[in-house]
């Protein structure tokens, strides 16, 4: 019984692996769609810079994630979740600074809130800058309904 142990741990430390893919700056990575985000927003401007915390337009807006048919039945069990993590390509922005001069930080009035001195650059990673050399977005959203049918996934 101890030799089968042994010969079974030699038998998966030799197994091959594939090889990793290695991370360069001339590496290209390849994503597809698999949908796209029907919203409230038709344009950047007015649209707030983090849409599940700002509060200065009511909150969270409803939206609908409208899935490649292909993609459907990639909603089973879904119901069973009350949020999902979207990556979401920035379609729109175009290039990037290193450094910038940060906006304020807008606050609600309340007594309590301290000033917060904003610095005259930092660099894009030290900020919530859009432009970025990957345009990509990651939004934590409230699932409300499914039609996985239809391939719909409603948030806000």
């Amino acid at each position: 019984s101890n030799s089968a142990t042994t010969t079974s741990k030699q038998q998966k430390s030799t197994k091959k692996r594939r090889p990793r893919i290695p991370t360069t700056p001339d590496r290209r990575w390849e994503v597809r769609p698999i949908g796209f985000v029907e919203s409230p927003y038709h344009s950047k401007l007015g649209m707030p810079r983090q849409a599940t915390v700002s509060r200065n337009d009511g909150g969270a807006q409803a939206g609908c994630i409208h899935l490649f048919e292909e993609f459907w039945q990639c909603c089973d069990g879904l119901e069973d979740f009350d949020y999902i993590w979207v990556i979401a390509l920035m379609h729109t922005n175009s290039g990037y600074k290193s450094k910038i001069k940060p906006s304020p930080r807008v606050t609600d009035g309340n007594s309590t809130d301290i000033p917060v001195p904003v610095p005259d650059s930092v660099g894009l990673f030290a900020s919530r800058a859009p432009h970025r050399p990957n345009p990509i977005a990651l939004s934590c959203l409230k699932v409300t309904s499914i039609d996985a049918a239809r391939g719909k996934i409603h948030v806000s």
